[in-house]
C-alpha cells in the first residue's frame, strides 16, 4: 500500500493537560515527540512478531481547514496512519513523547483531533512504567475509549479521561482510530 496515496484521509493532533500547565504534541515540527511507529497490544500480532511493518508518517494535511474555521484542523502537517485489517482491535499509531507524562492519581484530559473514514470507537493507550521499578519493561498503563462519539469524514475532537496511579511515567501514546474487531474489514484504510 502506498502510504502517501492512502494517508490523505486522517491525521492526529494531540494536546493534553498536565496539572496546571498544558502540553501539546503537534506534527508541525518534531519538538513534541521523539519517534513514530505502530503498536498492537495483541502479543501475536504480525506487527509485533515482525511479519508486517506498519505505515505511519507525518504528511501535509489533506483536509486542512481555513484559519477561521473553528471546527476543522488548520495545521499544515498531520500524522497519517494505515489501519491494517491484520492488526487487532488495539492496533494504532505510536507516538513516543519528548516530555514524559507523569500520572498523579487525578484525572487528566487528553484531546486528539482525528479524521477517519469509518465509524467506530476510538481508543487512547499510554505506554510506560512505574518510576519505582526501573527494571520494569514498558507496558500499557491505561487504555481508554473516547468520552464522545467521533464523526466520520470530518475532523473530530476525541476527548479521553485518563486516570492512573501515582508514580507512573507515560513515555508513549498509542492512538487507536478503530477500536473494533478487524474481522469485518475487507481492506485497510487511512486515518489522520
Amino acid at each position: 500500500m502506498n502510504i502517501n496515496k492512502y494517508l490523505g484521509t486522517a491525521a492526529l493532533a494531540m494536546s493534553f493537560s498536565l496539572v496546571a500547565n498544558a502540553q501539546s504534541v503537534t506534527f508541525e515540527d518534531e519538538s513534541g515527540y521523539t519517534s513514530l511507529g505502530v503498536y498492537d497490544a495483541w502479543e501475536n500480532s504480525p506487527f509485533r512478531t515482525g511479519a508486517l511493518a506498519g505505515n505511519v508518517q507525518v504528511l501535509d494535511n489533506p483536509f486542512k481547514a481555513s484559519a477561521d474555521d473553528t471546527e476543522g484542523n488548520s495545521t499544515d502537517k498531520v500524522l497519517g496512519f494505515q489501519r491494517s485489517r491484520f492488526g487487532s482491535n488495539q492496533f494504532g499509531a505510536r507516538i513516543d513523547l519528548a516530555e514524559k507524562l507523569y500520572l498523579t492519581g487525578t484525572q487528566t484530559y487528553v484531546h486528539v483531533y482525528i479524521y477517519k473514514p469509518k465509524s467506530g470507537r476510538v481508543m487512547l493507550m499510554g505506554l510506560g512504567r512505574r518510576t519505582d521499578r526501573p527494571w520494569q519493561q514498558e507496558i500499557v498503563q491505561f487504555a481508554v475509549i473516547s468520552n464522545n462519539t467521533i464523526s466520520t469524514d470530518q475532523w473530530s475532537d476525541a476527548v479521553f479521561t485518563v486516570n492512573g496511579a501515582s508514580g507512573v511515567e507515560v513515555t508513549a501514546f498509542v492512538v487507536v482510530p478503530d477500536c473494533e474487531s478487524p474481522h469485518d474489514l475487507d481492506a485497510d484504510f487511512a486515518a489522520y
